[in-house]
């Protein structure tokens, strides 16, 4: 219906309100309901979030650099993408439960974060206590940040990836008083291929 500026308030006939739209499919209350991308995880047999980013709270000062990222449909953007998406898994097991994060390390793995154990003395299985002990009595942070995440191939089934994080923990100020505490973090990783498409964590040093 035509208004007084010779607008129109009927719906377009383009874009996601339209009748034939190519984004989705119309819910019985003529709302556009879009559609699903189908990709849940690149890495076999896991469940994540990483692509549809559900629950993430949104942050103004985000930088959207998904037009920088190389496309999924190459090995180069599966490759970065994985690299990201383990990243992100692997710290949210260190969060949540911290010795749930072994199934993303390699039996060769190394680890040197004070962080996570105190100091910066690697952890591997060979070091004493083993770093499998270690994981299961490290310090347990409420929730982590990733920034700026910069990736490079080192193989053709192996990457390396450097990053900041900002680390959350409830402390405890005393006389029933609890506060935040955020720590600032540098961390480089890298990650290899396995035979059956999973990905492993090679080594982890924060700093």
């Amino acid at each position: 219906m035509p208004t007084m500026l010779g607008l129109t308030t009927d719906p377009s006939p383009h874009g996601l309100n339209s009748r034939d739209s190519k984004f989705g499919e119309r819910d019985q209350n003529g709302n556009m309901q879009l559609a699903s991308s189908g990709q849940d995880s690149l890495t076999p047999g896991l469940k994540s979030d990483f692509f549809s980013n559900k629950g993430a709270p949104k942050h103004d000062d985000e930088e959207d650099d998904d037009s920088e990222e190389p496309p999924l449909n190459t090995i180069k953007g599966r490759n970065h993408a994985a690299a990201k998406e383990m990243e992100t898994l692997l710290w949210r097991a260190l969060c949540d439960k911290p010795k749930s994060a072994l199934k993303y390390l390699g039996k060769d793995a190394i680890i040197s974060n004070r962080f996570l154990f105190d100091d910066p003395a690697p952890r591997s299985k060979e070091s004493d206590p083993p770093l499998e002990e270690e994981l299961k009595h490290c310090n347990e942070w409420l929730a982590y940040k990733m920034h700026d995440p910069q990736i490079v191939e080192v193989d053709l089934m192996a990457v390396a990836l450097a990053y900041r994080v900002t680390l959350f923990r409830q402390i405890d100020k005393g006389k029933g008083k609890f506060g935040m505490q955020t720590v600032e973090a540098t961390v480089s990783s890298s990650w290899r291929q396995v035979a059956s498409g999973d990905w492993e964590l090679c080594s982890m040093f924060a700093a």
